[in-house]
């Protein structure tokens, strides 16, 4: 018994130690945060299909063609885009919700499937171009502030503030932004 006493107040009377200090608080801590991590996790693992189709919806690629070369591009709902020399072309990894859409800084040749509920909206600067199902060439460079759309078949719609037209297939529009 004394032995026993003897031990107890050894341990006592013993200085507290940084690393057990630090061990006796990671403790703590792990012991609280246990349980939410466990449920966050059965939850991640039940729902996987949620959580990533909202991550893909908000990735966005972005492709810059070099001068001197040409890139085709396929993108998730079937359209073809053939980026030209010096241009730039983001769009979404995955095509979801009510419009699909891509963003243009140069010139550009789109074969858009047909989906009259879901427009393809390709967005510049200058000009929005809102195309249900076409083929259609766009030359936008925003350094050169000149806008420019030719429609092989289809029709497209082309917005700003200021400006709203309808093209008919065989029709060419140019704006010089430079001129007011």
């Amino acid at each position: 018994v004394h032995h026993q006493i003897n031990n107890q107040q050894i341990h006592q009377l013993k200085p507290r130690t940084l690393s057990t200090s630090l061990y006796q608080v990671f403790s703590k801590v792990a012991a609280i945060l246990i349980i939410p991590l466990l449920l966050l996790s059965v939850y991640f693992y039940f729902n996987p299909a949620q959580t990533s189709t909202e991550l893909a919806s908000n990735t966005f690629r972005e492709i810059y063609t070099k001068p001197g070369t040409r890139t085709q591009i396929d993108l998730s709902d079937g359209t073809r885009v053939w980026l030209n020399d010096g241009t730039t072309f983001r769009y979404p990894e995955k095509c979801t919700g009510s419009r699909r859409e891509g963003f243009v800084d140069g010139e550009a040749y789109f074969e858009v499937n047909s989906n009259p509920e879901n427009p393809f909206v390709v967005n510049n600067s200058m000009m929005n171009t809102v195309v249900t199902g076409t083929h259609f060439n766009l030359n936008a460079y925003s350094a050169d502030n000149y806008f420019e759309a030719t429609l092989i078949e289809g029709k497209i719609h082309l917005e700003n503030e200021s400006k709203n037209l309808v093209m008919k297939p065989g029709e060419q529009v140019q704006f010089d932004f430079k001129v007011k």
